[in-house]
């Protein structure tokens, strides 16, 4: 059966290729004893790669067999964002879901435990990939941010952009990664304090608004922003192609709209995800053609231009 979902909820393995190629793995083997916590030290400095339509923030972190990598990437201004962590010490995950796998329920994903700095320890799922040359890689969608308080919106809605439940100092608080499961560490990146790094990316999505051809101010003071009205109808079933389906591909593609002062979609891009390019082409044109929103509200109540960002998804199931 093959399935496509768009919104801002969703789960499933994917095959998700980006710059950096994300592929689901076949089997992983980890020479890592379960209860060993391995601490990584930056190998690298932060690099900011101010794309077209995303922000990606990337570090190196350890050494030899050790050496992995952290990959956060925000597609609009706000607090939340994807992460991608990668190497083999994250081999855990790998240990985990066939652990999942063999009990009573079977799952996809790897429910992971992350903890941002001293903050409080949260449960994410994360999609079991590669990056480059680092596997495993795991693959958290843009719903994560550094604090388990800022997840209301996980129970359905539109987050505004802009959106901040946290200060600045709680920012440069943030010194360290700690994942693992059961409540026991595993893996614990040391990325020192975060501040200039969350600042850095928010300067970068500040510029993302202003290239496409919004003014960030306006949109940082919108009373709310456009609303979909038909999202579930947007792509159906039917709408997979043949071809992808033939060859077993699978895809989640990151898409932001423009939305005019009429509601009407005027511009769609991919932000990130599927390089398969009949999934790219068919999901903006579809959206273009078939999307219908309630236009965004400013500060002093009038419809304007501003954007809308949603996540498609290419599943193939039993």
């Amino acid at each position: 059966m093959a399935s496509i979902f768009t919104g801002r909820l969703m789960v499933g393995v994917l095959a998700v290729r980006s710059p950096w190629v994300l592929a689901i793995l076949a089997g992983l083997a980890s020479n890592a004893r379960a209860s060993e916590v391995i601490t990584l030290e930056p190998s690298s400095a932060w690099s900011l790669n101010y794309a077209n339509q995303s922000c990606r923030l990337m570090s190196v972190f350890g050494h030899g067999k050790n050496e992995s990598v952290m990959l956060i990437e925000q597609f609009e201004p706000g607090e939340r964002f994807a992460m991608t962590l990668a190497g083999r010490p994250f081999s855990f995950a790998r240990r985990l879901q066939n652990r999942i796998s063999e009990g009573q329920v079977v799952k996809e994903n790897a429910p992971i435990s992350l903890r941002f700095g001293a903050n409080k320890a949260f449960k994410r799922t994360a999609m079991i990939g590669t990056l480059g040359k680092w596997a495993p890689a795991l693959i958290f969608r843009n719903k994560l941010a550094i604090s388990p308080e800022n997840f209301d919106y996980d129970k359905g809605g539109t987050v505004p952009p802009y959106s901040m439940h946290y200060t600045r100092e709680e920012e440069a608080a943030v010194d360290r990664l700690s994942l693992g499961y059961d409540g026991d560490d595993r893996v614990v990146l040391v990325t020192g304090s975060m501040g200039d790094a969350f600042s850095a990316l928010d300067d970068c999505t500040e510029r993302l608004v202003s290239s496409w051809g919004l003014d960030p101010q306006r949109v940082r003071s919108q009373r709310s922003p456009p609303t979909a009205l038909n999202e579930g109808e947007w792509l159906t079933d039917a709408d997979y192609p043949r071809n992808a389906i033939k060859g077993l591909q699978e895809g989640l593609l990151y898409v932001r709209v423009i939305v005019d002062k009429e509601g009407i979609a005027t511009s769609c891009a991919i932000q990130s995800g599927a390089s398969i390019e009949q999934f790219r082409e068919l999901v903006c044109d579809a959206i273009i053609k078939r999307a219908r929103f309630d236009p965004a509200i400013d500060a002093d109540g009038s419809p304007f231009a501003s954007y809308h960002t949603s996540l498609v998804l290419f599943k193939l199931s039993d």
